[in-house]
C-alpha cells in the first residue's frame, strides 16, 4: 500500500470524526435556540430550511437515477421518516430543552443499545451472553444520571430526560426497520425527503407560535447558532454520513457515536460554564463500557470485516 492510498484510507475516518464533532457541539448550540423559540416549533424550521438545501444539493451530489419519485419510495419514506424524523426530533428537542446539555449527550450515546434491544425483538439480531451484560452497564449508567436515591417526580431535568430516552427509542426502530430500504437508496436523498415530511407534520403542530420568528430579536449568538443548527448539525452531517456508509463498515461507524457525548461534556464546561459532575463522569465510564460489551463485536474472521456490505 502506497503513502497515498494509506491517506486516502483514513479520509472517512476524519470525516467520520468531523461528523461526531458537529454531532457533540449541536446540543450547545441547540440550547441556546430553545431558549428563543418552542422545540416543536424550531424542529419544524430545522427541518423545513434542512430539507430545501438538500433538495438543491441533491441536484449536486446525487445522480439522476438515484432521485426517485414514486409512490412507493415516497410512502416507505414517510413511514421511516415518522420515526426518524418526526417523533426523534420532536423528542429531542423537547428533551433538551427540559434538561442539560450533559444530560442529553450522555443519554444519547443509549441509542445503539436500544438498536440492539429492537433488533433483538424483531429478530433481526440474537441475544448474547455479551450483549445482556452490556445492556445492564449501560443501564447503570443511566440509574447514576438519573439520582435514583434522591428521586422526586419533580425532578428538574426528569422530564427532558425521559423525552431524550424516547428520541433514543425512536431512532432505534428508525434504523432497525429502514435499513433494508436504505440500502438500495441515496441516504441524502432520502433524508431530503424525510426532512420534508417531518417539517410537514411538525409544523402543523406549531403553527399559532410562527410568529415568533418574526416577534424574536436576532443577535449574533442566536444567529450562529440558527446557522450552526441548520448548515453544520444537519446538512453536513447528513452529507457527511451518506458518504462515509460506502467506505467505512458499520461496526466502524457505530464506534464513532461515543466521541459525542465527550465533545458536548467538554463544550457545555467551557463555553457554557456546566461543570460536570462526579456522577457524569462515573455515568460516562459506565455507558460507554457497556455499549462497547453489548455491541462492538471483536471480529472473528478478518475477511468478515472486509467483505462486509453497507
Amino acid at each position: 500500500m502506497t503513502e497515498k492510498t494509506s491517506n486516502q484510507s483514513l479520509v472517512p475516518y476524519f470525516a467520520l470524526m468531523l461528523v461526531q464533532l458537529l454531532f457533540g457541539l449541536n446540543f450547545a448550540a441547540s440550547k441556546i435556540i430553545l431558549a428563543h423559540f418552542p422545540p416543536v416549533l424550531w424542529s419544524s424550521v430545522r427541518m423545513g430550511t434542512a430539507a430545501i438545501l438538500m433538495f438543491i444539493s441533491s441536484f449536486i451530489f446525487v445522480p439522476k437515477e438515484q432521485r426517485k419519485f414514486d409512490f412507493d419510495f415516497l410512502s416507505k419514506t414517510f413511514f421511516y421518516g415518522f420515526f426518524g424524523m418526526v417523533l426523534s426530533q420532536t423528542f429531542f428537542m423537547i428533551g433538551l430543552s427540559n434538561t442539560t446539555t450533559t444530560n442529553g449527550a450522555i443519554l444519547n450515546t443509549l441509542i445503539p443499545i436500544f438498536t440492539l434491544v429492537v433488533a433483538i425483538i424483531l429478530g433481526k439480531e440474537r441475544l448474547t451472553v455479551n450483549r445482556a451484560f452490556g445492556f445492564i452497564v449501560a443501564v447503570m449508567g443511566v440509574l447514576v444520571l438519573r439520582n435514583f436515591e434522591d428521586f422526586q417526580s419533580t425532578g428538574a431535568t426528569m422530564k427532558g430526560d425521559v423525552f431524550m430516552i424516547l428520541n433514543c427509542i425512536s431512532l432505534s426502530v428508525f434504523f432497525t426497520i429502514s435499513r433494508d430500504f436504505l440500502k438500495n437508496q441515496s441516504a441524502y436523498w432520502v433524508t431530503a425527503w424525510m426532512c420534508l415530511f417531518g417539517a410537514i407534520v411538525i409544523g402543523a403542530f406549531s403553527f399559532n407560535d410562527m410568529h415568533l420568528l418574526i416577534d424574536t430579536t436576532f443577535d449574533e449568538t442566536l444567529g450562529g447558532a440558527i446557522i450552526y443548527n441548520i448548515i453544520g448539525a444537519t446538512l453536513l452531517t447528513y452529507f457527511l454520513n451518506s458518504w462515509t456508509l460506502k467506505r467505512v463498515s458499520a461496526s466502524s461507524v457505530a464506534v464513532f457515536i461515543y466521541l459525542q457525548p465527550v465533545i458536548a461534556v467538554l463544550f457545555a464546561w467551557l463555553v457554557q460554564n456546566e461543570l460536570p459532575t462526579t456522577r457524569s463522569l462515573v455515568s460516562i465510564i459506565f455507558i460507554f463500557t457497556g455499549v462497547m460489551i453489548g455491541v462492538v463485536q471483536r471480529p472473528v474472521k478478518k475477511h468478515s470485516i472486509e467483505g462486509e456490505k453497507i
